[in-house]
């Protein structure tokens, strides 16, 4: 994905799209790690694993799809 360096605030920075950050679970505040490779003149930017973001949103997600799947079950358990 091409990406351009602009401005924001007195720092240097790039834009992520939202939707890539939707994929991975990302948003403002979560933390990521940022792999310098010299040699190869790469940068890599990865999310870290265990972060309480990712996890969070990730957990509301699919029990949020567990329960639109089986709500006539768990409808019938709370008449009980």
């Amino acid at each position: 994905m091409k990406r351009k360096i602009i401005q924001i605030g007195s720092s240097l920075g790039i834009v992520i799209p939202r939707s890539t950050l939707t994929s991975l679970h990302l948003d403002k505040g979560s933390e990521v790690t940022l792999d310098v490779d010299e040699k190869n003149s790469e940068i890599t930017i990865k999310p870290i694993p265990g972060d309480m973001n990712v996890l969070s949103r990730t957990l509301v997600e699919k029990l949020g799809s567990f329960i639109e799947k089986h709500e006539q079950y768990l409808a019938r358990l709370e008449e009980e």
